[in-house]
């Protein structure tokens, strides 16, 4: 098969990153002061294993204003209190306030 026959029969392959979905996540990070070490064990959390060398070398390769916006801040609320304050339920999209969240405790009895 010659190079034309194959280009014809083959469309060439997309390269994108892994770390791409996480970019506007670890860009947050590193402007909170996280170490490429740290992001990289956030990264492990959220099922992408990398080197702290890959880390370095996507954030080198990509222009932080080519991130997406970062996402507005969410208050955490307490159980219950929601309805109270008459706030609607919001998911918490910042990772840094993932650890706020693991210490409420949830009420399963009203939940949605």
């Amino acid at each position: 098969m010659d190079v034309d026959a194959f280009k014809i029969s083959e469309r060439p392959g997309k390269r994108s990153s892994q770390l791409e979905p996480f970019a506007s996540g670890i860009f947050d990070l590193k402007r909170s002061g996280y170490t490429d070490d740290q992001i990289r064990q956030w990264l492990g959390l959220n099922g992408v294993l990398v080197s702290r060398e890959a880390v370095r070398a996507f954030m080198k390769r990509r222009p932080e204003s080519a991130c997406p916006p970062k996402a507005k801040p969410v208050d955490i609320v307490e159980p219950g209190q929601a309805e109270k304050a008459g706030t609607p339920n919001r998911t918490i999209a910042d990772p840094t306030d993932i650890r706020k969240a693991k210490s409420l405790e949830i009420d399963f009895d009203n939940y949605r």
